[in-house]
């Protein structure tokens, strides 16, 4: 179907470059507020004023504000009309007619921003920067989105029943603020329900982490999800193998992701947790990590491999145990002098045995 404009009503004039660059930046509350100041040009609104035409919070227009100064869409009413008028290269267009406009802009004598590089950060890192929010914005915000009255409608199969005032808050922020569609927000629900994880706070962890990552569409979701599904599955097999009862701190997922990324053998693994152990009598990830490293630079792939090092190293510096442990610290240099120290103790245990 065809549609067309019906120019029986009065009209205004839209900068094209909303329409060409920003309508993918820009949300609904900053919409609202770009066409309202737009169909009033010379008035001299307040935010205040303005929340209360568009029945919206006044934070929502103070940030709609900001987001058009921030591209030049709006400019300082009290200051002189600037020369260049346009904060965005026409050529981004691809067109041949675009093309002929930028070669006569000012514009074009500017390095410009490229407009994927234009991102907005919300105040704060969880939905919790609403909480000023009333139950009456919520449900004005519901009432006056399809899309979003569809998200809450659909998220309750989640939640199980009908969501809190938290959950809600946190789907709007998800939608409103970090600016997701409802399908990257329901394979975001999948996930956490997956993990057994639908807590407001591990939602909105998910999702600013997402939105930091610039994960805005269905595809960029789905492989993210495999992505987390995958280290999720061998964060819980490093558990298993080395008997851990606590879930791993974030240093400790750091580590994990990249033995992940390596590929290194259960047997390998297995090894050097126990070396460790055996040496420090500890835990300790950043040693193990730095234990199957030297392994690796020394191209030892397997176990057998693996403990002819470790033999070869405890027979080299049998003679030491008597020296001080720095003094040896450059004798083999694929050994890091916390890596000797702790082979050395091992050397002390064994003959104590």
């Amino acid at each position: 179907m065809k549609y067309r404009v019906n120019f029986g009503f009065k009209a205004f004039a839209i900068p094209s470059v909303v329409v060409d660059n920003l309508i993918i930046l820009a949300n609904e509350n900053h919409l609202k507020v770009l066409l309202y100041i737009l169909r009033y040009p010379e008035e001299n609104f307040t935010s205040k004023q303005i929340a209360s035409k568009l029945r919206m919070n006044q934070e929502f227009v103070e940030e709609a504000l900001e987001f058009w100064l921030k591209v030049n869409i709006l400019q300082d009413g009290s200051q002189p009309e600037p020369v260049v008028k346009y904060a965005f290269d026409f050529a981004l267009n691809n067109n041949n007619n675009n093309n002929n406009i930028q070669k006569n802009n000012p514009i074009s004598e500017i390095k410009q921003q490229p407009i994927e590089e234009i991102k907005f950060k919300p105040s704060r890192n969880t939905s919790e920067e609403l909480t000023r929010l009333s139950n009456q914005d919520i449900k004005e915000m519901i009432e006056s989105s399809a899309e979003l009255n569809d998200l809450i409608e659909k998220s309750k199969d989640y939640f199980r029943r009908d969501q809190n005032a938290v959950q809600i808050r946190s789907l709007i922020w998800m939608h409103d603020y970090l600016g997701f569609h409802n399908e990257v927000i329901f394979i975001l629900l999948d996930y956490c329900s997956a993990i057994n994880r639908l807590d407001v706070r591990n939602i909105d962890k998910i999702a600013f982490q997402w939105w930091e990552d610039e994960i805005f569409t269905e595809e960029e979701a789905n492989r993210k999800v495999k992505h987390l599904k995958e280290f999720y599955t061998y964060t819980a097999y490093i558990k298993r193998l080395f008997e851990m009862d606590s879930n791993p701190t974030k240093n400790q997922k750091e580590i994990i992701a990249r033995w992940q990324s390596v590929g290194y053998s259960e047997e390998l693994l297995l090894f050097a947790h126990d070396v460790t152990v055996e040496s420090i009598a500890k835990k300790n990830f950043k040693y193990i990590d730095k234990i199957l490293q030297s392994w690796s630079d020394a191209n030892v792939t397997t176990l057998e491999e693996a403990q002819k090092v470790r033999d070869e190293f405890v027979k080299k510096y049998e003679k030491t145990k008597d020296k001080k442990k720095g003094k040896s610290k450059n004798k083999k240099e694929k050994f890091t002098r916390e890596e000797m120290e702790g082979y050395l103790s091992l050397v002390n245990r064994l003959e104590g045995d």
